[in-house]
């Protein structure tokens, strides 16, 4: 009966398909590092952390921000927003 009730209070996310769009580029560079692996990594990978490869682009991309509906103080509503041509 419990479960029951819990299961009502938890609904699974549905992400929409633009959302579901920047979840699956995220998920490409998702990964956990130990920190002298992360470490090592900094010192011999030409790459930026995975993290960062996300982070980065996407922050102030006008699609995005759409999608999540990121409000102005949020740390992807980065100023000023990227526009490309």
């Amino acid at each position: 009966m419990e479960t029951r009730h819990v299961q009502q209070l938890v609904r699974p996310v549905r992400p929409t398909p633009r959302q579901h769009f920047f979840v699956s580029y995220a998920q490409l560079f998702c990964g956990v590092r130990r920190p002298a692996s992360a470490a090592a990594r900094l010192r011999t990978d030409p790459h930026a952390p995975g993290r960062f490869r996300v982070e980065g682009p996407l922050a102030g991309f006008g699609p995005f921000l759409d999608a999540f509906q990121c409000s102005a103080g949020s740390r992807y509503a980065a100023p000023p927003p990227c526009e490309m041509w």
